[in-house]
């Protein structure tokens, strides 16, 4: 049982991280200390900026922004 929930974190922690790794991809410009817990879901033309210490557990991002 103890390694089940050994991996288990450890996916949750990978997920995270490729999480982050997309979201800040995606955005214009990123502040620091930002995560995701989830993969987000970003329209190809959202013009999206993010300022530090934010945290999302799933988010959709659509328009057009400017």
């Amino acid at each position: 049982m103890r390694i089940l929930m050994v991996i288990v974190s450890l996916f949750r922690k990978v997920r995270a991280w490729i999480s982050a790794f997309v979201l800040k991809h995606r955005v214009i410009s990123c502040g620091q200390n930002v995560g995701a817990a989830r993969i987000p879901h970003i329209g190809s033309g959202a013009r999206v900026q993010i300022g530090s210490h934010c945290a999302f557990n799933g988010i959709t991002i659509t328009g057009w922004g400017g």
